[in-house]
């Protein structure tokens, strides 16, 4: 791997990088190297993590070069200012095809898995996300998902709720894991305020993974579909 390939835009003090699904975001209790210690080794300094996504998960990962760029995301994020739209294969099709899901987001530390409710629990945290269906093959189903908090495992747990798991993500209901033991969940695009730009709104995409199964949609058909993403309710 090599930065190249990984960086999908550079700003002044931060970057915005497409993760391979099985890469970790940042280090974690595993010796494998993650995509921070990638960028930083290619890149010759330290870089400060934003935010996350799931080892299995690929996709936009943000990063600061510098602790000013790590603070101004850091509060972006809190703030909501960021907006985020993820792709999912899932081999059940909802029963509506754009609706917003509400509830209760509870961690589990044992079990390592987020658990999610449509009723309040004590000690749940609120979440809620849009969704459009986006398209169809044979035996999956594409769903764009507009993210509004950002819980653990939050989208991979509603979609579980739902009955409508990712495939590959046997934690969550899936029938069967994928053999690279990724999961078909894509962090897809990402609208955040430009700090090289006053603010200003940049929107950024990642590729898809080069897999069959990805490569299987109509992507046409899936651009137009969410082309007004940002602005789902």
């Amino acid at each position: 791997m090599t930065e190249n390939r990984l960086i999908v835009h550079q700003g002044k003090d931060w970057l915005v990088a497409n993760k391979p699904s099985g890469l970790p975001a940042v280090p974690d209790k595993t010796a494998d190297e993650s995509l921070m210690e990638i960028l930083e080794k290619t890149m010759g300094h330290k870089l400060h993590p934003i935010h996350r996504i799931d080892r299995p998960v690929s996709g936009l990962v943000v990063f600061g070069a510098g602790k000013k760029a790590a603070s101004y995301f850091s509060d972006s994020f809190r703030n909501n200012q960021v907006k985020r739209l993820y792709l999912a294969v899932v081999a059940s099709r909802p029963k509506e095809d754009n609706f917003k899901i509400q509830g209760w987001i509870k961690k589990s530390r044992a079990q390592n898995r987020s658990i999610f409710s449509t009723e309040e629990e004590k000690g749940g945290k609120s979440a809620s996300a849009c969704i459009k269906y986006l398209d169809s093959i044979d035996n999956y189903h594409l769903l764009g998902l507009k993210l509004e908090s950002g819980r653990y495992h939050q989208l991979r747990a509603m979609l579980q709720h739902m009955g409508c798991p990712v495939k590959g993500d046997v934690k969550y209901g899936a029938r069967r894991k994928n053999k690279d033991r990724s999961i078909h969940l894509h962090a897809w695009k990402l609208l955040l305020p430009d700090p090289d730009s006053r603010g200003e709104p940049i929107e950024l995409t990642a590729d898809l993974p080069d897999e069959v199964v990805w490569k299987a949609f109509d992507m046409e058909k899936t651009r137009m579909g969410a082309s007004n993403w940002h602005e789902w309710t």
